[in-house]
């Protein structure tokens, strides 16, 4: 088992902790089956020597760090790799989609085309801006489903 980082926005944060989102497409990602991923996220200090984080609370008045600079000591979500495949990006079905906790609480009905266009296509574009990798590129990538995990981070 090998452990790696992985960066996420604070609305897919909340979305892993409240279990709707089991599932991450990454275009360049080592992990496999049996590998832990474990989430760096915004955060900051509460000044008594502990973590807080921004998913939890976006107003916190607390400096603002971001995700990449996060230690792994302060990191709460760790990700058991469950699945692993590859894909084409607009091959994403609607169950994918709820899986990779884009479509809001709520939200139901609707059709394939309409959650790629409203949900999964703003986000995954808000991401990956480089050429080759938005989703008018259509670039393969990484299919990751995961489940969470107890772990201590070390």
């Amino acid at each position: 088992m090998k452990q790696y980082p992985t960066l996420m926005r604070p609305e897919l944060v909340l979305a892993t902790l409240e279990g709707r989102k089991t599932q991450t497409r990454r275009l360049k990602h080592r992990a496999e089956v049996g590998d832990v991923l474990w989430v760096k996220e915004t955060w900051g200090y509460d000044g008594f020597g502990g973590y807080v984080y921004f998913a939890d609370n976006p107003k916190l008045n607390v400096r603002k760090r971001p995700s990449m600079f996060m230690p792994k000591a302060a990191c709460r979500l760790f990700l058991l790799v469950t699945a692993v495949r590859w894909e084409a990006l607009q091959e994403i079905l609607c169950n994918d989609m709820i899986a990779e906790g884009c479509i809001p609480k709520g939200v139901t009905g609707g059709q394939w085309q309409q959650w790629q266009r409203d949900y999964f296509m703003p986000l995954w574009d808000s991401i990956n801006t480089k050429p080759g990798t938005t989703w008018r590129d259509n670039p393969q990538v990484k299919v990751i489903t995961f489940e969470r995990i107890e772990m201590e981070a070390k």
